[in-house]
């Protein structure tokens, strides 16, 4: 017997019910008559009865509740459902507003069907529990506990009709505890079927106890409300279900389109002859089967047997009435394979019956040996009868079975296999439909072995579950199909194109369009009829039906019966064709709006098309429907109006408009209603005097320097000369200020000096001298006066600072130019300083200064009159009368004097102090000292001014270029930053420092925290001043004004560039200022800078006010830059835009957990329900999507992980900080902690204990991820999107959890294949921004929000040092140098599915080729990693080395224990 024919069991529910779920269909669109139906269901309850696969169950999904007799709350609408999914929106919403103890339970008629909408309730709402209830074990609970037990936080029970209908009997659940019933396939709800004792028994008498009463919503659902023959079924199942059936009554061209009849085609096959009496016919395992059978004798049978030793009259009566008929259980099962056998033969052929029969009998004799009763029900003494009677039987062998024997087919088969070759194609689907589970499964089998159709089809087969697993199998059943609900899911994603199925593939499971439907069995009433050819609905498709010759077909009857069931709800040709005539007529108007600015017109037949333009430039989020969607109403002349709703990112206050007039045709309706909503955008501000979108920037300063956006490089002003303003104060003023000046060295005796300006340092200032390698002084000078003194002391100060300057850079100055912008002088008292001065002039002889001198210190320079007076240091004060080696020193330096001679070093001709020295190349000995030298003592003059003023005077360059520093921050802040009033001027002079400048400090730490301030604050003002603003607009508005381009035009505009410092210093071409030359410079030259410097600066400005006086302050500081923002306070911001939400708002009961999990109880619930809600979902017409919110989320979560990176003691680089930061914020890494975060839920199943047979309890926590909680419009694509990354996020889990936890790399493949879409990070970050709007204390909130979800755990390991940040790409470059790296990228077909591929390569080498991805951002990032990882195999001593990670556990509890939340 072939693998694909075994037993299945009855043990519900069947397949695969992980996280693949079924296969779904293409994302499909609302269609205008399913929007219908769906405002029909508001008003009352309906059954929406429309073809097969028009869209019924979209209508289903799209209504948020059915009502009776009245509209409520329309609000509760809700997004449309592909055609594959039943009820999923619809269902959501009835639980949005029902209270936790309310039920919904959806109906469906068989165990398949109701097995399937399980499995699509458990995949499109996995944050509700649902149960599937079967009745085999349902049957056995009788103890309301049991009950209470099982439905314990159950929102959701899918059953079968008997099920509920039982359970209400029994009193085990009250009709008063159901919210909403759903009825799929609505027409079995007659007679006495379960689904209508349920309504009559149960529901009907709630009617009685007035209009108060608790009576459950009704929806049904049918492709045809009939299913008898009986034309009036309509009006039955109408009053059964306390429902109006309902077919679209507008919107009627819609619905022709989209219901594709297929062509019916007759297959006729010769009527048979041959099978009058069965003693003549069949295959030797046939007739051995039925000699077998004719020779049973009823007296042996084993229960005949038990009846005659039995003395009880009434076991006495049954024996004789069992002698007439025949009927124990063993003869009946044999009786039945007998049957089936023969059937199989006169429909199948001689090879299938021969199959058939050998299965089930091997099945049977297999499962006697193993004492498996397979449900038989037999007893022992019935087993080794019938096994004994079967033993009889001719069975063939392996080899008999395989498709070489497969040659005797009927001409039944015959006919359906030639139709089945000729329509075969590529794109082939069909589906061939059989009255009996066991001709299914060897139907199939046929298909799949015979010669001519084996290559062109892969046939599956399915024909659903019973109803219990407790009903009595037989023999005949054991021949069933293996791995049907597989074969049924690779029929729906096309890996099989053909299936063999009974009736239950008819209605409500999902399935694909086919291009072919064969009905091999007479269709047995027009439900089949119509619900098979609605499985046919590609266009030009064929339902074809298997006939006897001369036979007459039952379709004329069938077409007789739809055609006077579709005029109870109307002529849909009749109705197209007026409709047709009708909007061909022409209707006009002359509305219009012209804008008296521009001219710009719009009219009455343009305005449509503006509309879809505008929708067309929102959100370009995947899984959103952005184009408008209109309605109709009808009035009762038949005139119409349109209403048209515009896409969820809209704000809701002109989302929704309504045409003005009544229109005898749609088209001119809609072009009326388009006009209001245009002209309702127009109003609002949305749209501009063009009459177009929006489009940004549009402030002065843009408009102003149009051509230069994309310049990389600006010319700007020189930086401005601090000296030159010193001058002018000089000349204007009578007095000096004399600041106290100290220079220190480990070790020594503090030097103090005075620096005299017109007014005093603007702060204390300090910095370190580099005077060589080893050895560096410290200078600080006071932000107070010293000393003060007249101009008349000008002169006297002016010498002295004179002769400091000549002792070290006498061919620098200009002899006798004494008018310095700056002078320096010794701090002592302004009466000697005229007699110092003196005194400190001149030279004398070596020989005379050593002897009147006792330290190095107090010894002025040694100058060599031999080499023009050379400067050098004295070493020693003692000559050297003798030394090692004199005459190779002698020779050396070439002296021509003999000794004594004095040890010294040349002065260092450096000017650059403030810059360390660079290590020598080469070994370079003692580097701590200078070359020694030795000059004969009778060659040397020594300066009367001590070496230390000397020394001072090379430091005054480098003074003078800090003190500038300070001197422009100060004018800075007195002119164009006045108004932010800085304490702190230290904080200025480092935010105008490049990096360039090779200063102590820039301004890229100021930089990186301005940044996050700068568009966190602008995210917020934004949101509050554009309350109608979608985040599209928001986005670009922010984008624009904390762009490079935006600030680097700020900052020239208020002359910002005038003060940056770009130049390292160097000294080298340093001259003294003079006083006179810096008057008459006129205007500043230009440079060049980028303007990425231009914007750094002012971004390290804002961060400084921050730093300086907080938000109220860097709120200041902005307002200079950016005075187009209208600048509130924070606080007022924040809550301006937290009053623009409803405090009503109630939230569904399962975001109660979603409270529990995050941590905070929201004031106003609308906030945690709109960051939850994406922008596909449409169920509430004043809600907005969660876009806005994280749209301000985001900054909020990079402002909270910059801020604690800045506040980190020690301090952080800015390459790690943005290391650190990037790898925090960027999706993949906030989408796997999304899929990590969970709530757990209790669940009980009642369970039977193996060794005491009674029901027991059993607990099992069911999780409730995050990001199950979102909200949207459970199409198809979109949660085939969530499946999959949940799909590959189980794969990935452990990788990624390891890396993060223990792993020293930063796992930015891995998370790149995580592929997450970008939904999964969005609502992580409009969960911050909503906390941020609604706590207090947004600050202390957010982040304990971070904590919960496991971002700042994970900072904190970062910040560790353990981790190697770097991204592949940016290392792979980085390690190629000057190579060439190029990635080339494509896509390639994968098992039917396009997967993209990636190859390295450098300079031409290819490295690597990686494929199978998601994204073409995947593939590079994986590319580049493996790259990386040929290199460092190749040359390991550029792999970057990390010390091991440690407290990884305790990492990993931080991370993954903070994912579940608390309820205390």
């Amino acid at each position: 017997m072939p693998d694909q024919l075994e037993e299945i069991s009855d043990q519900g529910p069947r397949g695969p019910v992980d996280e693949d779920g079924p296969k779904l269909d293409q994302i499909m669109q609302a269609r205008g008559y399913q929007m219908e139906m769906f405002e029909e269901s508001m008003r009352q309850n309906i059954i929406v009865a429309m073809d097969t696969g028009s869209g019924k169950t979209h209508v289903y999904g799209s209504c948020s509740f059915c009502c009776r007799n009245l509209i409520e709350c329309y609000a509760a609408l809700n997004n449309l459902l592909s055609s594959s999914i039943r009820a999923v929106m619809r269902i959501e919403a009835e639980l949005e507003r029902l209270p936790l103890h309310k039920l919904v339970w959806f109906l469906a008629p068989t165990v398949a069907l109701c097995e399937q909408q399980y499995r699509v309730l458990q995949l499109h709402l996995p944050v509700h529990q649902a149960r599937f209830l079967s009745g085999d074990i349902v049957d056995r609970w009788s103890d309301q506990r049991q009950w209470d037990a099982i439905l314990k936080n159950i929102r959701i029970v899918v059953s079968t009709h008997q099920v509920l209908s039982d359970a209400l009997t029994h009193g085990f659940v009250k009709m008063e505890a159901l919210g909403l019933m759903v009825f799929d396939e609505a027409h079995h709800c007659i007679k006495n079927h379960p689904a209508n004792r349920i309504m009559r028994d149960f529901y009907r008498p709630l009617t009685f106890k007035g209009p108060g009463c608790d009576r459950p919503h009704i929806l049904g659902l049918s492709a045809s409300p009939i299913i008898t023959n009986d034309k009036f079924g309509i009006q039955v199942i109408e009053g059964n279900l306390d429902a109006i059936a309902r077919s679209p009554k507008r919107h009627r061209e819609d619905l022709l389109k989209q219901v594709h009849h297929p062509a019916l085609v007759n297959l006729f096959y010769p009527r048979p002859s041959m099978y009058a009496n069965h003693g003549s016919f069949g295959t030797q395992t046939l007739r051995s089967l039925l000699s077998a059978f004719n020779e049973l004798d009823i007296r042996d049978d084993p229960w005949v047997i038990s009846l005659k030793s039995s003395t009880d009259p009434r076991d006495q009566a049954v024996l004789q009435e069992i002698l007439v008929n025949h009927k124990t259980y063993t003869h009946q099962q044999i009786q039945l394979l007998v049957n089936r056998s023969i059937n199989i033969y006169q429909e199948l052929g001689g090879w299938a019956a021969d199959i058939y029969i050998s299965f089930c009998i091997r099945r049977f004799k297999a499962a006697v040996v193993a004492n498996d009763d397979l449900q038989l029900s037999y007893t022992d003494e019935e087993k080794r009868y019938v096994y004994k009677i079967l033993d009889k039987v001719y069975l063939i062998s392996d080899d008999q079975a395989l498709p070489e024997y497969l040659t005797e087919i009927t001409d039944k088969v015959r006919c359906l296999l030639k139709f089945l070759v000729a329509e075969a194609s590529p794109t082939f689907a069909g589906i061939v439909f059989a009255e009996r589970r066991a001709t299914v499964a060897v139907l199939s089998q046929i298909i799949a072995l015979h010669p001519d159709t084996r290559d062109l089809f892969k046939c599956g087969a399915f024909v659903g579950l019973s109803g219990s697993s407790r009903r009595k199998r037989n023999i005949a059943d054991l021949a069933e199909i293996k791995d049907q609900w597989s074969h049924l899911d690779e029929f729906r994603d096309r890996s099989r194109n053909l299936i063999v199925a009974t009736s239950v593939l008819e209605e409500g499971i999902d399935v694909p369009g086919c291009k072919v439907v064969v009905c091999f069995d007479r269709i047995p009433n027009v439900k089949s009829f119509i619900q098979r050819r609605g499985r046919a609905r590609q266009a030009k498709s064929k339902l074809a039906l298997l006939l006897e010759e001369n036979s007459l077909s039952s379709v004329d009857i069938f077409h007789e019966l739809e055609r006077e069931m579709k005029r109870i709800y109307e002529d849909d040709q009749r109705e197209f064709e007026a409709l047709q005539i009708q909007e061909n007529e022409l209707e006009q108007s002359n509305q219009k709006l012209q804008v008296n600015s521009t001219g710009a017109l719009l009219t009455f037949d343009n305005a449509k098309s503006h509309l879809y333009h505008f929708c067309n430039t929102l959100s370009s989020d995947a899984y959103v429907d952005r184009g408008p969607r209109f309605s109709i109403e009808e009035d009762r002349c038949g005139n119409v109006r349109a209403r048209v709703v515009l896409p969820l990112s809209v704000d809701p206050s002109v989302r929704t408009f309504i045409g003005k007039f009544w229109w005898r045709t749609e088209k001119a309706a809609k072009k009326d209603a388009a006009f209001e909503a245009y002209v309702g955008l127009y109003n609002a501000g949305l749209i501009n005097d063009n009459l177009l979108p929006l489009r940004l920037p549009k402030s002065e300063f843009d408009r102003t320097a149009v051509g230069n956006e994309q310049l990389a490089v600006l010319s700007v002003d020189e930086r401005l000369d601090p000296w030159a303003g010193i001058a002018q104060q000089i000349t204007h003023s009578d007095n000096l200020i004399g600041s106290k000046l100290t220079v220190e060295k480990a070790g020594q005796q503090s030097l103090d000096m005075l620096m005299w300006l017109p007014h005093a340092l603007p702060s204390n200032i300090q910095f370190q001298i580099q005077w060589d390698i080893a050895t560096v002084f410290s200078i600080a000078l006071e932000g107070q006066a010293t000393r003060r003194s007249s101009t008349d002391n000008f002169t006297h100060l002016s010498e002295a600072n004179y002769l400091l300057y000549n002792s070290v850079y006498r061919s620098r100055i200009e002899p006798g130019r004494l008018d310095f912008p700056a002078l320096f002088t010794p701090n002592i008292a302004l009466n000697v300083m005229q007699s110092w001065t003196k005194r400190s002039a001149g030279a004398l002889p070596a020989s005379d200064a050593l002897v009147q001198n006792a330290g190095l210190a107090a010894v002025g320079l040694v100058r060599n009159r031999s080499r023009f007076g050379a400067p050098h240091v004295l070493q020693r004060t003692k000559p050297l009368d003798d030394c090692p080696d004199l005459e190779s020193i002698r020779e050396e330096e070439d002296l021509l004097a003999d000794g004594p001679y004095l040890e010294v070093c040349r002065l260092s001709k450096r000017t650059d102090f403030l810059h360390a020295l660079a290590l020598p190349s080469s070994d370079p000995g003692d580097i701590s000292r200078p070359p020694l030298r030795y000059l004969p003592i009778s060659q040397c003059d020594v300066d009367i001014l001590p070496f230390i003023y000397a020394q001072f005077a090379l430091f005054i360059p480098s003074i003078m270029h800090q003190c500038g520093k300070w001197i422009l921050a100060q004018r800075l802040c007195e002119t164009t930053l006045s108004s932010v009033e800085f304490n702190d001027l230290d904080l200025v002079v480092t935010a105008l420092c490049a990096s360039s400048a090779r200063e102590a400090v820039d301004y890229q730490r100021l930089e990186f925290l301005g940044d996050s301030i700068l568009k966190f604050s602008v995210s917020l003002q934004l949101m509050d001043e554009h309350g109608n603003w979608h985040e599209g607009y928001l986005s670009a508005e922010k984008d624009r004004l904390v762009s490079n381009s935006r600030l680097s035009k700020a900052s020239t505009h208020v002359g910002l560039d005038k003060y940056i410092l770009t130049k390292a210093f160097t000294g080298s071409k340093w001259r003294p200022n003079y006083i006179s030359n810096l008057l008459r410079l006129e205007g500043l030259e230009k440079r060049e800078m980028s303007s990425k410097v231009l914007a750094d600066v002012v971004e390290a400005l804002i961060g400084a006010a921050f730093i300086d006086g907080g938000y109220e302050k860097a709120f200041k500081c902005l307002k200079v830059f950016l005075p187009e923002v209208n600048w509130l306070p924070l606080e007022q911001r924040k809550k301006s835009i937290y009053d623009q939400f409803p405090s009503d708002q109630k939230l569904p009961p399962v975001f109660t957990e979603l409270e529990v999990l995050v941590g905070h109880n929201f004031g106003k619930k609308r906030l945690l329900l709109e960051a939850m809600t994406h922008a596909s979902f449409s169920g509430d017409v004043s809600a907005r999507s969660y876009q806005r919110l994280e749209f301000l989320g985001d900054a909020v979560l990079e402002n909270l992980v910059v801020s604690y990176l800045f506040r980190h003691n020690p301090q952080l680089s800015v390459q790690e900080m943005h290391l650190m930061k990037t790898a925090l914020v960027n999706a993949n890494f906030l989408a796997f902690l999304c899929l990590e975060w969970l709530i757990e839920q209790d669940r009980i199943d009642v369970l039977v204990n193996p060794s005491s047979g009674e029901f027991e309890e059993v607990h099992a926590p069911v999780q409730h991820h995050f990001w199950k909680f979102m909200r949207h419009n459970s199409s198809a694509e979109l949660v085939k999107a969530q499946r999959a990354v949940v799909r590959r996020h189980a794969e990935l889990r452990e990788q990624l959890k390891n890396a993060l936890v223990h792993g020293n790399v930063y796992p930015w493949a891995s998370l790149a294949s995580l592929g997450a879409e970008k939904f999964f990070s969005d609502i992580v970050e409009s969960l911050l921004g909503a906390v941020y709007l609604d706590a207090s204390d947004a600050s202390s909130a957010c982040e304990k929000v971070a904590e919960r979800i496991g971002i700042l755990p994970y900072l904190r390991r970062l910040v560790s040092g353990q981790v190697h940040m770097l991204h592949p790409k940016e290392e792979l470059g980085r390690l190629a140098s000057n190579k060439r790296i190029r990635y080339t990228t494509g896509i390639e077909e994968v098992e039917g599915n396009n997967r993209y591929w990636c190859s390295v390569s450098m300079d031409e080498e290819k490295i690597c080729r990686v494929s199978d991805g998601v994204s073409r951002v995947e593939v590079e990032t994986r590319a580049a990693d493996n790259a990386l990882k040929v290199l460092f195999q190749e040359r390991p001593q550029l792999e970057p080395s990390l010390e091991q990670p440690g407290e990884a556990a305790q990492l990993e509890d931080q991370i993954y224990s903070s994912k579940e939340g608390d309820r205390d």
